[in-house]
């Protein structure tokens, strides 16, 4: 009876998802290597041989992943893991130095197993290196908030819940995460991330109960196309950003288009700036590529 592998493209899933952390772990541009994943196996008289094999053009990268693999793999003490490096490949592209990781040997008893081995390695190597924190799921801090009955502003808490489900529901590409927490009257709120789908422009937003603050971080420069004076200071940022990453606080408007942070008084000024700031994301998407006719 011929094996069953269609359990083969979720292992090779899992695999990489582990792998994409340990290489976010190092920042390192997603340019930087020719082949995501290129496993291929041979089951003969000297057992399962899976192997794993990525290129680089920049020898920096290649040397950072062959760092982790290593350190790992010396410290888990794996029979049936061999890691190497290649340099002056000559390949096509200029992706000259390369990293392998292969699990072979009479260990390794089937190619599930081969699979599996690759997995937990991986893993181990993610435990390791792990990717940058990017921010819980919106949905799983949404349902595990809570607020005690005693507390004067659980009603207020729960519509900024509300509004902020309302907010990353304005398109369906809008991806929303918690960056971050702060305190207002003695209740943990969310700092929330809205990530616009077309050129990834984020805006970050928390509430205190008296201020919406916001950060933009934009692809492109911000035009002022609706009157913006009218709902924030653009020349000048006041208050406090509790609970922001350091790195999204921004000076304002006036010194940077692209990179700002704001106060705004109300949900209707932020939904006013969303829906201007949802239009202008989409703009260089989709707009029309000129095509001048063809003399006759």
């Amino acid at each position: 009876m011929r094996d069953d592998y269609s359990w083969v493209e979720e292992s090779r899933d899992q695999f990489f998802d582990y792998f994409s952390q340990v290489f976010e772990h190092f920042e390192s541009p997603i340019d930087r290597y020719g082949s995501e994943y290129a496993p291929y196996h041979r089951e003969d008289a000297e057992g399962v041989y899976l192997e794993n094999l990525w290129a680089f053009k920049d020898d920096a990268a290649r040397d950072d992943l062959l760092t982790a693999f290593t350190k790992v793999a010396a410290n888990k003490g794996y029979p049936w893991l061999v890691v190497e490096a290649g340099t002056d490949l000559k390949s096509a592209g200029g992706w000259n130095h390369s990293v392998s990781l292969r699990v072979e040997g009479q260990a390794v008893s089937s190619i599930r197993d081969a699979f599996d081995k690759a997995i937990l390695f991986m893993r181990d190597v993610a435990r390791e290196y792990p990717a940058p924190y990017k921010g819980k799921s919106w949905e799983d801090y949404k349902d595990n908030h809570y607020v005690s009955e005693g507390m004067l502003w659980k009603d207020s808490t729960l519509h900024q819940m509300q509004m902020f489900d309302m907010i990353g529901k304005l398109n369906s590409k809008i991806k929303t995460r918690v960056v971050g927490e702060h305190r207002s009257k003695s209740i943990s709120l969310p700092v929330v991330q809205f990530e616009l789908p077309w050129n990834r422009t984020k805006v970050t937003v928390r509430d205190n109960f008296y201020d919406l603050a916001v950060s933009v971080d934009s692809k492109f420069p911000v035009k002022n196309t609706r009157n913006f004076g009218t709902l924030f200071k653009t020349g000048k940022v006041d208050g406090f950003f509790e609970g922001f990453p350091d790195d999204l606080v921004h000076k304002s408007y006036h010194d940077n288009r692209q990179q700002f942070s704001l106060h705004v008084g109300s949900y209707a000024d932020l939904m006013i700036l969303m829906g201007e700031l949802i239009n202008q994301d989409a703009r260089p998407a989709v707009a029309p590529i000129y095509q001048p006719k063809l003399a006759r």
